[in-house]
């Protein structure tokens, strides 16, 4: 990915103590330590909000873009979403 040492161990350090990651060989010397992925679950535990979610309280930022499901890659539609956004007294005048 191209990350910088300390963005990496920012966001993968959380996962690795909540037990979604498994070390399996140890840092020695200049050689870093090796993870794998843990057998957990990880429907059970809301990490990110859904996608659909973030884009029904920000229907405006999608554009022409295209967005792809972080775990199967295909690409996301959002034509069948309904708006639930709600009027206010402000913005109807």
């Amino acid at each position: 990915m191209g990350w910088e040492y300390d963005t990496t161990w920012k966001w993968f350090k959380p996962a690795y103590h909540k037990g979604f990651f498994l070390q399996t060989d140890e840092q020695k010397g200049s050689k870093g330590a090796r993870y794998k992925p843990a057998d957990k679950e990880i429907s059970e535990t809301k990490i990110l909000p859904k996608a659909e979610d973030l884009y029904e309280l920000n229907q405006d930022w999608l554009g022409e873009a295209e967005i792809y499901h972080p775990l199967t890659g295909e690409v996301m539609s959002f034509k069948d979403l309904e708006s639930t956004d709600v009027l206010m007294a402000s913005e109807g005048t």
